[in-house]
């Protein structure tokens, strides 16, 4: 089941018990999405929590993303340089 693969990835501790389920027929398809529907919930209750946070404050993801660019901006620049460098431009 295509499934099972995202219980591998994001709730690994419930694999085997989904594995078991589907293999004996005592967790039908529905109850198997509604239990993986409920597990990311949870995993991604932290990032719903901060994107909220996030939400109130538009300055501050301003100043995040100002300093995300001035860091890709000397990596590229250095990138750049050593590109120009190496082509003998």
């Amino acid at each position: 089941c295509n499934i099972h693969s995202y219980y591998e990835v994001f709730l690994p501790e419930k694999k085997e018990e989904v594995a078991q389920g589907c293999r004996f027929a005592s967790l039908g398809c529905t109850d198997c999405k509604k239990m993986l529907a409920s597990g990311l919930i949870e995993k991604l209750k932290p990032f719903h929590q901060r994107r909220q946070e996030l939400l109130q404050d538009k300055a501050k993801v301003r100043r995040i993303l100002e300093g995300g660019r001035e860091k890709a901006r000397l990596v590229a620049g250095k990138t750049f340089a050593e590109a120009q460098e190496a082509m003998g431009i």
